[in-house]
């Protein structure tokens, strides 16, 4: 029962669609005709639109050719106007320039112009004061003139006297270079005197001059004589490790000095000055080489000690320090040992630091104890003087200055 009943009602619906679309549709064809119909009607118009257009365009191609004609021509000629005005603003700023420094140049001439003038009037006023003074100095020109003249007179008589003079300087001159030469000869003769005279006057006063740094040649260690007569005594060292061998052949070099130099008193002996004119000294301290004391074989405590200082320099070949020793009025040999010790040889005084014992063997003591015992035997209490072998010198202010100087 109720499918059947709701058939009627759907076929209604599709109907009063299909008749909606159909009034639609005619709808759609009325509107499309009427819009041809239009359309027909508007082609007509727009034909006619078109050939105006066209015919308009022609128009203004025909214009834009002109017109692109007349651009170029402004173009070219704007081109032209630019160059001209780069051209003409270049030129303009020369010319300002130029203006700048021509108005600056204009200045500067003003400038010198009004000082040109004022120094024009400054020589103006010196012009007229130089034309007042011309006269007066006319005058004195004059005047000079005349004395020139008269100078001129008295040059050409100074001028015949200046020959005169000059021949006569001439004469003196050269008599002044012949006397020069013999003057330069004369001084040679006399330097070459003065040389001799006072290597001569070194050669007698090393001997009678004291003290002096020239007595250290008179300890000649190299001397023929003094070699011979230390081989002879010692036969000279043998093995110069065994230092038993060089204390017993000083102790002989000693003994042979003490026995065989005889003590003399000094003769005077000449001593020369500085200056010849002064006149010659005479000194009863006369020191003697050694050979001169070999070959006589008699010298004082001086020559004695210089003797066998240049004996046992040579026995030791120099390689070991030995001194004379030199107090107020005597003269020994020492040589130092190390520990700060020393030993004394003194032949004149038979002295000898030894040990004591009955051969009287050298030894070495201490340096203030033995110059003091060596002082005391020979007497008095003299000062050290100096110290001096062949190849050192040394002066002391005293005793202790030289104990001193030891201990160093």
């Amino acid at each position: 029962m109720t499918a059947k009943s709701s058939t009627p009602p759907l076929r209604k619906l599709v109907s009063s669609k299909w008749r909606i679309a159909a009034i639609c549709l005619a709808i759609v064809i009325f509107s499309q005709v009427t819009f041809l119909s239009i359309l027909l009607r508007d082609n007509v118009n727009l034909k006619n639109d078109i050939d105006f257009a066209r015919s308009s365009y022609s128009n203004l191609q025909q214009n834009y050719s002109s017109l692109q004609n007349d651009y170029d021509e402004l173009s070219n000629t704007s081109t032209c106007l630019k160059d001209n005005y780069t051209s003409l603003n270049s030129e303009y700023q020369n010319l300002a320039t130029n203006y700048s420094n021509l108005l600056e140049d204009f200045q500067s001439l003003n400038s010198s112009y009004h000082s040109l003038q004022l120094d024009y009037a400054n020589l103006q006023n010196i012009y007229s004061d130089l034309q007042n003074n011309y006269s007066p100095l006319r005058t004195s020109y004059q005047s000079l003139q005349n004395n020139y003249s008269d100078l001129n007179n008295s040059y050409s008589s100074l001028q015949s006297s200046h020959s005169l003079l000059q021949s006569d300087y001439n004469n003196l001159q050269s008599s002044y270079n012949s006397s020069s030469s013999n003057y330069l000869t004369l001084q040679s003769q006399f330097n070459a005197y003065i040389q001799a005279y006072l290597q001569l006057r070194d050669q007698v006063n090393i001997h009678s001059t004291h003290p002096t740094q020239s007595e250290k040649s008179l300890v000649t260690p190299s001397d023929p004589s003094v070699v011979s007569t230390m081989r002879q005594v010692t036969g000279g060292w043998s093995n110069q490790s065994d230092w038993n061998e060089c204390w017993t052949d000083e102790k002989k070099l000693y003994d042979w000095v003490a026995n065989n130099i005889k003590y003399a008193k000094d003769p005077s002996y000449p001593s020369l000055p500085l200056n010849p004119s002064w006149g010659m000294d005479w000194s009863l301290d006369n020191w003697q080489f050694p050979n001169e004391t070999l070959r006589t074989k008699q010298g004082d405590c001086e020559d004695q000690a210089l003797l066998l200082l240049s004996l046992i320099r040579a026995y030791t070949s120099q390689r070991y320090p030995a001194y004379c020793i030199v107090k107020t009025g005597h003269a020994a040999v020492f040589f130092p040992v190390e520990g700060d010790k020393i030993c004394i040889l003194d032949p004149t005084m038979r002295y000898t630091t030894n040990d004591g014992g009955p051969s009287h063997n050298l030894d070495a003591k201490d340096t203030r104890q033995e110059v003091s015992n060596w002082l005391n035997y020979v007497g008095g209490v003299e000062l050290v003087k100096c110290i001096f072998s062949d190849s050192f010198y040394k002066t002391f202010s005293g005793t202790e200055d030289f104990i001193t100087w030891s201990y160093q």
